[in-house]
């Protein structure tokens, strides 16, 4: 469960620094991300890794 943690957290920040790196390009600040299928009802994701 430790590692799925870990790497959930891992894929967030990943996806941060994206969004990030997006807007120091010249793209709009993030305001809302959606998550659809059956990822976004983890409850490893749930618990923690969707605090980002």
């Amino acid at each position: 469960m430790e590692f799925l943690k870990e790497l959930l957290a891992s894929l967030t920040r990943i996806e941060l620094q994206g969004y990030q790196r997006l807007q120091d390009l010249g793209a709009s600040p993030l305001i809302q991300v959606f998550s659809a299928g059956g990822g976004a009802s983890n409850a490893v994701w749930e618990k923690g890794g969707n605090k980002h």
